[in-house]
């Protein structure tokens, strides 16, 4: 992480970001600008930001800070470098706890969430303010960050507990894609001890474009740890190629079983067999020979087909999809008496 101020640039085809818990603390605060400065982060998703006098306190004017304050302090800000991109703060469903702001870059425009779910809230409250904005907001891309206070071992946290089922039914949902990857390695980590309870979160749509997920280990002065991750400008041109190595179309199958008869009589017997050296030997020696009658009795393709991934696939597919996948899992979690009744209400 030594790139310089301006490497989130259109020539680096990526925006750097950040999620990180502040912790209220001012020294975290001028910790991350010094971080946005030195590594060219164009976007943070905060929680817990540093609030003095009922101002949010630490950013100049080189920085466009988004939160709400209501009755109590924000505790959920999304921070961007200027000269910013097109960005937009979503008012109608933004709160202390949880903003929304689309950015927009390259025609695409993306939802931005930074979200606190606090422990001592109702986090079913706090999901449905989130889905209610993306059921009216319907973006085509979005992201979350959050500080959950909630825990699963889906996330590399030691335990489960009852909100990160929920946080977990959110998730099924809406087909979203956890980026998390840090197994062994808590995101939150302090003299009270330590847990996994920061998320990263994305919609199907944006799998493609988020890259480089990774969990810091360089000093935040918070408990928490730095999440980075990188936005790219364009879709990847993905390509698939076929793994068949032969062209069975016009193969005699009758043939091929009496070609492949005394294979079978050779292998038959696994009374030998008494190790797993043995049977690594085993299998690498039949797959060998049925390779070699394929290679002199069936043409082999002459090059690997290459397409581009379907385009037929639409948002409405993935909301039908959604939904289907939402009935089956409450089918199945529904008592057995109760499931003829709800299978035919759906």
């Amino acid at each position: 992480m030594n790139s310089n101020h301006n490497s989130y640039s259109r020539s680096q085809n990526c925006i750097k970001c950040v999620e990180i818990n502040l912790g209220r603390s001012k020294h975290a605060t001028t910790q991350l600008i010094n971080f946005m400065e030195r590594n060219g982060i164009f976007v943070s998703l905060i929680q817990e930001l540093y609030v003095c006098n009922g101002r949010v306190r630490g950013f100049g004017s080189a920085y466009e800070v988004m939160f709400t304050c209501c009755a109590n302090k924000p505790k959920s800000a999304i921070v961007f470098r200027k000269p910013a991109e097109t960005t937009l703060k979503i008012n109608t469903f933004s709160t202390n706890n949880i903003i929304f702001s689309f950015i927009k870059f390259n025609n695409k425009r993306v939802l931005t969430i930074s979200a606190y779910f606090s422990p001592f809230s109702d986090i079913e409250s706090d999901l449905r303010q989130i889905q209610t904005a993306i059921d009216s907001l319907k973006p085509s891309y979005y992201i979350i960050g959050v500080d959950s206070n909630s825990h699963s071992r889906v996330w590399f946290d030691r335990r489960d507990d009852r909100r990160g089922q929920q946080i977990l039914n959110f998730i099924s949902e809406n087909n979203l894609i956890i980026l998390n990857t840090n197994e062994n390695s808590p995101t939150f980590d302090s003299h009270q001890g330590n847990s996994s309870i920061d998320l990263t979160l994305i919609n199907n749509n944006f799998a493609n474009f988020v890259h480089n997920w990774t969990l810091l280990e360089v000093d935040s002065q918070s408990d928490h740890k730095y999440i980075y991750f990188e936005i790219a400008d364009q879709l990847p041109n993905i390509e698939f190629k076929t793994t068949y190595k032969y062209n069975t179309k016009s193969v005699n199958w009758s043939e091929m079983s009496e070609k492949f008869r005394p294979l079978v009589e050779k292998y038959i017997l696994l009374n030998d067999i008494n190790d797993c050296q043995t049977l690594d030997n085993y299998v690498n020696s039949f797959t060998s020979d049925v390779q070699m009658i394929c290679d002199q009795n069936i043409p082999k393709t002459k090059f690997n087909i290459k397409k581009k991934s379907n385009k037929w696939w639409t948002k409405e597919l993935s909301d039908m999809r959604r939904r289907v996948c939402a009935l089956k899992r409450r089918y199945q979690r529904c008592q057995s008496s109760n499931r003829e009744n709800f299978k035919n209400e759906n």
